[in-house]
C-alpha cells in the first residue's frame, strides 16, 4: 500500500460543492445568514474565502485581513490579488495598536506569547465583526493543523463553523487549483507571519506532504508509531515527533476538562 495515493481529492469541483451546502445548511440551523472569515493571504483562508463567498454570495460574506508589522509583504499583495480576482470585499483592520496595548502591559513577553496573543487578537475582531453582522465565524483550520495542534487555542482554533478541518493540507492544495486560486498562493510556503521568517514546515520540522503521511496512518488507518514506520519511507524518529504532537495537543481538541456531575 502507498500511502501517498491515498492523500489527494479524486474530485476537488465534487468536494467544493459538497462544502459549500454545508457552510449554507450550518448557517441556516443557527438562523444565520452572514458568514465572517479571517483572510490572511494563505491558501487556507483562501480556499474558505472563496467557497463561503460562493456558497453565502457577495451579500453574505464579510472577508476580513488584519496585518500586524511583521505580515510579510507578500501576503497583502497575495490578499489584494484575491479581491481584485474573485470581486471580494476585503476589510482591513491592522492590528500594530492592539498589540502594543499587550505590550505596554507585559514587556517581558516571549515571542510564542506574543504570537498567540496576535491570532487571539484576530479573532476578537473577528467576533466583533460576527456580532456587528448577526453573522457567524467561519474558521480556517485544515485537518493537519487540527490534529497537530498547529494553532492557538481560542484564536484561530476559535469558530463557529469549520468547513475545511476534514481535509489534509496537501488535499487543499487540489481543491485551490480547482477553485482557481492564483499559484502565487499555491505554491508560498505555509506561515502564520507571526514573526520575521517564520513557516510551518521549519517550526514542524518536515513537510507537509511527509507530515500528512504520517497523519493518515495514525488518523485513518489508525497504526501504531512500528506499523506507520514499516509504510513510510521516513525517519522513524520524525514519525515519533508526529505522533507526539498529535497526542499532547488533544486537550485543544476537546471541550474544556471538568468534572461530572
Amino acid at each position: 500500500m502507498s500511502v501517498e495515493t491515498h492523500l489527494g481529492l479524486k474530485d476537488p469541483e465534487s468536494e467544493a460543492k459538497r462544502i459549500e451546502k454545508f457552510i449554507r445548511h450550518s448557517l441556516s440551523n443557527a438562523d444565520c445568514e452572514t458568514g465572517i472569515v479571517g483572510l490572511s493571504g494563505g491558501i487556507d483562508s483562501a480556499v474558505t474565502s472563496l467557497l463561503a463567498l460562493r456558497s453565502l454570495g457577495e451579500n453574505g460574506v464579510v472577508v476580513s485581513f488584519m496585518p500586524e508589522e511583521t505580515t510579510p509583504k507578500r501576503d497583502e499583495e497575495d490578499v489584494t490579488v484575491l479581491e481584485n480576482k474573485f470581486n471580494l470585499e476585503v476589510k482591513r483592520y491592522g492590528i500594530d495598536p492592539i498589540v502594543e496595548t499587550f505590550l505596554d502591559l507585559m514587556p517581558d513577553i516571549n515571542d510564542l506569547t506574543l504570537a498567540n496573543i496576535k491570532a487571539r487578537v484576530r479573532m476578537v475582531l473577528l467576533y466583533a465583526l460576527a456580532n456587528k453582522h448577526g453573522g457567524m465565524v467561519i474558521g480556517t483550520e485544515n485537518l493537519s493543523e487540527l490534529l497537530l495542534g498547529y494553532f492557538t487555542k481560542y484564536g484561530d482554533g476559535a469558530a463557529d463553523v469549520e468547513p475545511i478541518a476534514h481535509l489534509y493540507k496537501t488535499e487543499l492544495k487540489d481543491l485551490a487549483k480547482s477553485l482557481g486560486i492564483p499559484k502565487s498562493i499555491i505554491d508560498k510556503p505555509p506561515s502564520a507571519g507571526l514573526w520575521a521568517d517564520q513557516t510551518d514546515e521549519k517550526e514542524l520540522g518536515g513537510t507537509y506532504s511527509e507530515i500528512d503521511e504520517i497523519l493518515y496512518c495514525l488518523h485513518d488507518l489508525h497504526l501504531s508509531r512500528s506499523e506507520a514506520k514499516e509504510e513510510l519511507d521516513l525517519q522513524e524518529s520524525f514519525i515519533g515527533h508526529i505522533y507526539d504532537l498529535v497526542d499532547g495537543s488533544s486537550h485543544k481538541r476537546v471541550l474544556p476538562y471538568s468534572l461530572d456531575r
